[in-house]
């Protein structure tokens, strides 16, 4: 798993939250502001290099999204995504299959719920407010874990609780 961020916009805070949700196993990739992480005409640029300047031709999505005045954003981060896949060489693999669709957390079929870095800081699952340690968290509540690989699990098992109540009952 890797996550893509615009450099210098999310906290050092921020970073170790979302690495504490998905675990150590994924990659934070840092791209910098207009080069790596396009700008709005330039991700439109990207978009149109793979599909042309015909929006009709694009993918239902991209085309939807750019039919609907969607905003800049999105397109910031498809450009920056499509940066990526040229830097590492499977753009052409990955692009040309043109299998894109909209992915939201709520209509998914998922057993496990998603929180967002503002509601585990909030809700201080796994650092305090006070002092940014475990004490007094849900985390520190539950660790009891003696080896690396309990502790990652119990952190996964606390980022990402089941919701779908026939999963929680089995």
């Amino acid at each position: 798993k890797e996550i893509l961020v615009e450099k210098e916009v999310l906290s050092f805070e921020s970073l170790m939250t979302i690495r504490d949700c998905l675990g150590d196993s994924t990659a934070i990739q840092t791209l910098k502001k207009s080069v790596q992480f396009p700008t709005h005409e330039r991700s439109l640029e990207y978009i149109q290099q793979y599909w042309g300047s015909e929006t009709e031709k694009w993918p239902s999505i991209l085309f939807d999204l750019h039919r609907q005045k969607a905003e800049s954003e999105i397109f910031d981060a498809i450009g920056a995504v499509l940066y990526y896949l040229q830097y590492l060489k499977i753009d052409k693999e990955v692009v040309l299959h043109s299998n894109f669709d909209f992915y939201s957390p709520l209509q998914s079929q998922q057993t496990h719920l998603i929180m967002d870095g503002p509601s585990l800081m909030n809700l201080e699952i796994f650092q305090n407010n006070e002092d940014g340690s475990p004490s007094n968290t849900l985390f520190g509540l539950l660790n009891q874990c003696i080896t690396p690989s309990g502790v990652r699990k119990i952190r996964q098992w606390i980022a990402q609780p089941l919701f779908d109540i026939i999963s929680i009952n089995a």
